[in-house]
């Protein structure tokens, strides 16, 4: 019969959880072991039991009836007697006085009452006899006692009061061997008499002798609740070793979910979500109501276009316990969306649930998009720099053209004017000004392009064509510093996905570098080499030679730092930009020393 329950104990001091929801039984006639480190919460258990301490939720039941409420001397007169650790005992008083310590047998004389010396004296020996307590005399002082006997004479204080259960807190502390083993034979006695008891002790040897259950108790709660008999001690030492650090491991995850710091959540490989931090909800705007009403799935949060990306994924999570994290984008509450970065671990490998962790990518994208815009800003600058320093040649490239255009009208008119006109050669010299009218406005639709300020726009184009049109643009600026320049291009189509403005102007930026590196060469060729290829990852390489007086090794990479130049006149950003490019088309830019002199710059580009 369960004579004394307990059922989701706790019990705070301040922020302190000194009992976190204790449960446990305890039956009529039975011996329960109370164990675990100091600190554990077995004293602060045993108060709250015995009334000094109000829980603060949970119930305790005794005898069929509540304790809620009831002050210690009303518990003590249900039947739950405490002996403490240190025994309460009067150790000047004899024996029977601190048995009957403010319960004296009283006698009445004349109407007075009178303590009954003799009476109390005949009482003490008959209960440490049933006890088998070795007590010589009654008569004897109580700080003259060994210590075990001491404990027989707090059980037999106890026994005064009919208990139902007692609690004893570490009796066998501190006492020799024959002692302890006449205590464990106290409580022995007491359970042969019906009584239960809840043994506090430190001593798993004394425990596994004499006890029915054994509780372990670690900070605050019941981390395990065995009957030794079936169990070892070796197991249970084991046992609660394991109970101890999953526990451990427990509290540290829950303190992990809790901290808020990332979106976290729990479900299964369906896309079930049984449960979730506050910081995931947040991130979805979505609240506990909604989570308990199982509106909150994986499934249903994944866009359409994410689905194939979160299928691979749910492949590699079956096949591996867990898969890499990945960006995507989940739907909030409201219907828009948020990206984030996943990453999901299986409990178990093999197992069906898992828990996900989520980081919400709204600020990351953010200051990335306005990075982007910054970097476009200084792109547009630096090709608006570039047509500057362009200006003299490309005035050139576009008079060329209208002064040529101007001499064949002059020529159709003069042929206009022959007797009879010579149509043909009219038809002829037109054609030419059509021609020199194109040649002028693709120069200058080229200007424009460079110019203008738009957005980036990716498109497959063929890169031997686009660095093609960079060199006409330069050409002038070329001959005017007496470089020669050969054009060492793939044959055929050479085909890349991305944007033709910005590649051309890495292409324009890197020649002009050349062009002026060379300027400043007195003796030798000054040489310019542009090649593009087929790089051996199956993409495309483009590269600039110049015979100019190259870079000294310790500034190769510092010549793509932002701010950094070589130059007097120089921003230090060109390099920089022209790498964010080439990094943001999937590619690298890169500097070699070129032999027997100069440099060579060279980038990659994923093929189309």
């Amino acid at each position: 019969m369960r004579l004394l329950e307990l059922a989701d104990i706790r019990k705070n001091f301040g922020t302190v959880e000194a009992l976190r929801g204790v449960s446990f039984s305890v039956d009529a006639g039975s011996v329960v072991g109370l164990v675990g480190d100091n600190g554990a919460g077995k004293s602060t258990l045993m108060k709250t039991i015995t009334g000094v301490y109000r829980p603060d939720g949970g119930e305790i039941r005794f005898d069929g009836a509540s304790l809620a409420d009831k002050e210690p001397h009303v518990i003590r007169e249900l039947g739950i007697e405490m002996i403490y650790q240190d025994l309460a005992l009067a150790e000047m008083r004899d024996v029977a006085s601190n048995i009957f310590l403010g319960r004296e047998i009283t006698r009445n004389v004349l109407g007075l009452n009178f303590i009954d010396y003799k009476r109390m004296e005949i009482e003490a020996g008959r209960m440490i006899e049933k006890l088998g307590a070795r007590v010589k005399s009654v008569k004897q002082a109580a700080g003259l006692l060994s210590r075990g006997q001491q404990q027989s004479v707090a059980i037999a204080r106890a026994l005064t009061f009919n208990p139902k259960l007692v609690i004893m807190d570490e009796p066998t502390a501190a006492l020799a061997v024959r002692e302890i083993e006449h205590v464990l034979d106290l409580i022995r006695n007491l359970k042969s008499r019906g009584i239960a008891v809840i043994l506090i002790s430190h001593r798993l040897t004394d425990v596994f002798a004499v006890c029915d259950r054994i509780v372990v108790l670690r900070h605050g709660a019941v981390i395990a609740d065995d009957a030794t008999a079936a169990t070892s001690m070796n197991s249970a030492l084991e046992n609660t070793r394991l109970y101890a650090d999953l526990k451990e491991r427990e509290t540290r995850i829950r303190r992990l979910v809790d901290a808020n710091i990332v979106g976290i959540y729990v479900a299964d490989i369906e896309g079930r979500i049984f449960e979730a931090n506050d910081a995931f909800l947040h991130i979805l705007g979505y609240d506990r109501d909604d989570l308990a009403s199982g509106r909150v799935r994986r499934t249903e949060l994944t866009p359409p276009e994410w689905r194939e990306r979160d299928e691979r994924a749910l492949a590699e999570l079956r096949s591996t316990g867990s898969f890499q994290p990945f960006e995507k984008e989940y739907f909030r509450k409201d219907g828009s969306r948020v990206p984030v970065l996943v990453g999901v671990a299986l409990f178990e490998q093999g197992g069906e649930e898992g828990v996900a962790f989520v980081l919400d990518l709204t600020e990351r994208k953010r200051a990335e998009q306005a990075l982007r815009e910054l970097e476009s800003e200084f792109a547009h600058m630096n090709r608006v720099s570039m047509m500057g320093e362009l200006t003299a040649s490309l005035s050139h490239e576009v008079t060329q053209p209208i002064a040529s255009a101007r001499n064949n009208a002059q020529a159709a008119l003069n042929f206009l004017d022959l007797q009879p006109p010579d149509l043909g050669e009219v038809r002829e010299a037109l054609g030419s000004i059509v021609g020199d009218a194109d040649r002028a406005g693709d120069i200058i639709e080229r200007i424009r392009e460079q110019i203008k300020k738009a957005p980036p726009r990716k498109e497959i184009f063929d890169l031997n064509e686009t660095t093609d049109e960079v060199i006409e643009l330069a050409q002038s600026a070329i001959v005017r510093n007496g470089v020669s320049i050969q054009r060492r291009f793939a044959e055929g189509v050479l085909a890349v996905n991305g944007d033709r403005i910005q590649l051309q102007q890495v292409v324009m930026n890197l020649v002009l570098n050349a062009v002026e590196a060379m300027s400043s060469v007195e003796s030798g060729g000054r040489e310019l080499v542009i090649s593009t290829g087929q790089n051996r990852t199956d993409g495309v390489i483009v590269a600039v030679q110049d015979s100019g007086p190259g870079i000294d090794a310790k500034n190769i990479e510092r010549v793509f730092e932002a701010f950094y130049t070589t130059k007097s006149s120089g921003t230090g950003m060109g390099l920089s930009i022209c790498r964010s490019i080439i990094d943001a088309h999937g590619g690298r830019l890169w500097a070699e020393a070129n032999e027997p002199r100069g440099a060579v710059f060279q980038f990659t580009l994923p093929r189309a």
